[in-house]
This record gives C-alpha cells, structure tokens and sequence, in this order.
C-alpha cells in the first residue's frame, strides 16, 4: 500500500533508484527456465554505491544481477541466502 511506502514498477522512477542504495529482488522474476526475464527497473540508475540481491538462485547469475553488474552496481546471488538456511537448519534440527 502507498501508506505503508510501497512503490510498484511503473512508479520506480530512476531517482529513486539512486537514493536506495540496496536493491533486493525478492520475487522468482528470472528464475529458471524464465532466464530472460528481469524486474523492470531503471538499471540506467544504478552505479557502484549499489549492492543488489538477488533471492532467485537457479541460474546463479539472473538477467537481473547481469544488467546490474553492467551498471556498476556490487550483486550477490540467492546461493549463499540458500546455503546460509541450509545451515541453519541442520544446526536447528540437529539440536
């Protein structure tokens, strides 16, 4: 909702972009076999002082985190978010 700040994709103007400097794709946008696929951002907006995540892990580096690299911006990929709970749920169920 716009009370609570959320902003859809039509409304992500390139200014807003450039003053969030952690972007964080939590949608299956890109995830295989969709592997074209991308969120429609302004990439144009982003630069070096970004850090983008993306939670989609098959493929390892989405569309999204390719044109994000081109544009400067520091990606991770959903692997480590994957391995990270996997983890944590060994040493949780494992007592």
């Amino acid at each position: 909702s716009s009370a609570r700040g959320d902003i859809t994709y039509e409304e992500l103007a390139p200014e807003i972009i450039a003053e969030h400097k952690l972007i964080i794709n939590t949608t299956p946008v890109g995830m295989s076999p969709d592997v074209e696929q991308a969120p429609s951002i302004p990439y144009e907006a982003l630069g070096g002082e970004h850090r983008v995540f993306d939670l989609v892990y098959n493929p390892a580096t989405t569309e999204f985190l390719r044109r994000s690299e081109e544009h400067g911006a520091q990606t991770m990929g959903g692997m480590l978010m994957l391995q990270t709970q996997a983890i944590a749920s060994w040493h949780i169920w494992r007592g």
